[in-house]
């Protein structure tokens, strides 16, 4: 959170979120479907990220806590 109080979220962050939102509402993924194809996506960016000389982006504590509190919203918003 910022001094304000505001949420702060990364650009990665503000992209998986997009995604989760694509795979559920345009492509109709449930949420364990995409939980697997997010999860399948980053074996994936893994190998190819070190290929490239890049250490691979470990998620935080607070990234993850955020990214669960987004997809509970989801749940919610989904009536499950």
């Amino acid at each position: 959170k910022s001094g304000g109080g505001q949420r702060l979220y990364t650009r990665r962050e503000i992209d998986t979120i997009l995604r989760i939102k694509e795979l559920l509402y345009r492509d109709g993924f449930t949420i364990a479907g995409a939980k697997k194809k997010l999860e399948e996506v980053e074996v994936v960016a893994s190998p190819a990220a070190a290929s490239a000389g890049e250490a691979p982006a470990a998620p935080t504590a607070g990234a993850i806590a955020s990214i669960k509190r987004e997809l509970n919203a989801i749940l919610e918003m989904l009536g499950d």
